[in-house]
């Protein structure tokens, strides 16, 4: 939340290279808890204080989601003297729990929704089960981090990609590698559950 837009007061909150019309890189700046709303209110805290590069496979996603983000941005009044990368209804940078309030809203009005009313019998399965448990937004970092370990990466390289402060939770993926390949070739109802555990286990082990 505490992410800046290209073009900020206080300096871009995203680094892009570009070669030949081409994104190579994208760099994210985190070094900083900066006060970006004219209240004062804190947006979220960093949990390691970094320049956080995209991960390279992920950099045609990213570009194509982040340039539907900039003309949503484009559409909206917010503060220029900050400019906040996530904005909420008043036009200020949003914070981490309007940002889980949005996450909820768009899990129980249209995923579950979608879920349920799909002939895939198993995809059926998921939107039940998001009856019965909460669906963090934790769960989209352990799928990042399964993405990790699914291509290949080691141990440094998924602490790296996390940004996490030590590598102890790469190691847990790491070792639990084959049982999440298991688990994703099965793709049956399970996968939810594993998504919604390891993403509730995450917000209590590191306090969020």
């Amino acid at each position: 939340m505490n992410v800046r837009q290209e073009g900020s007061p206080f300096g871009n909150g995203l680094i892009i290279t570009h070669f030949e019309n081409v994104v190579k890189k994208i760099e994210i700046d985190l070094m900083r808890e900066l006060p970006i709303r004219s209240d004062g209110v804190l947006c979220g805290k960093i949990k390691q204080e970094r320049v956080q590069c995209v991960y390279p496979p992920f950099l045609i996603a990213f570009s194509t989601a982040y340039g539907y983000h900039k003309e949503f941005l484009d559409s909206l009044s917010y503060e220029k003297d900050y400019c906040p990368m996530f904005v909420n209804e008043r036009g200020k940078a949003m914070t981490y729990d309007d940002y889980s309030r949005r996450f909820r809203k768009l899990v129980d009005e249209r995923f579950r929704v979608a879920l349920l009313e799909c002939d895939d019998p198993e995809l059926r399965i998921y939107g039940q089960l998001l009856y019965e448990n909460q669906l963090t937004p934790h769960a989209l970092r352990h799928w990042y981090s399964v993405q990790l370990v699914l291509r290949g990466e080691d141990i440094a390289q998924v602490q790296y990609w996390r940004g996490d402060k030590n590598p102890e939770s790469a190691f847990e993926y790491l070792q639990n590698k084959g049982d999440l390949v298991r688990e994703l070739e099965a793709a049956g109802g399970y996968l939810a559950e594993l998504l919604i555990e390891r993403g509730e286990s995450e917000v209590k082990d590191n306090g969020y």
